[in-house]
C-alpha cells in the first residue's frame, strides 16, 4: 500500500471519529499500518496513559498468537510449513481485494461526508 497524502489525510480522519478506540481497532488488526497511526495518534495529542493503556490491550493478542505460531512452527516438518505458508498467501490475498477495499471504501465515505457537513457550515 502507498502512502499517499489522501490516504494519510482519510487515515487520520478515521482514527479522530474514533478516538482511544481507534487505537485498540489499529493495534488488533493485522496488517494495519503501526507506524503511520502512531504518529497520527501523537499529532493527535491523544492522552498518553490512554494511548499505552489501548496499545498495550491491542497488542496483547497479537503478540500471544505470534508466539504461539512461533511455537508451533519450529517442531513442524517442511510439507507442514509449505501448507502454512501457502495459506498464508491465500489470506493475504483475501485481505488486499475483500477486506483492504472495504476498510479503504469505508474512510472515504467517512471523508466524504465530512465534507460535505464542513460545506453546510
Amino acid at each position: 500500500m502507498l502512502l499517499t497524502e489522501k490516504r494519510l489525510e482519510n487515515a487520520e480522519q478515521w482514527a479522530k471519529q474514533r478516538g482511544r478506540w481507534a487505537v485498540l481497532i489499529t493495534r488488533l488488526i493485522p496488517f494495519m499500518p503501526f507506524k503511520v497511526f502512531s504518529i497520527i495518534f501523537g499529532v493527535m495529542k491523544i492522552d498518553i496513559k490512554e494511548f499505552l493503556l489501548f496499545t498495550f490491550i491491542g497488542a496483547l493478542p497479537r503478540a500471544f498468537l505470534l508466539a504461539l505460531l512461533g511455537s508451533m512452527i519450529t517442531g513442524l516438518e517442511l510439507p507442514a510449513l509449505i501448507v502454512i505458508g501457502i495459506g498464508f498467501i491465500v489470506l493475504l490475498i483475501i485481505w488486499k481485494f475483500r477486506l483492504h477495499e472495504k476498510f479503504i471504501a469505508a474512510i472515504k465515505s467517512n471523508s466524504a461526508r465530512d465534507k460535505k457537513i464542513e460545506k453546510v457550515v
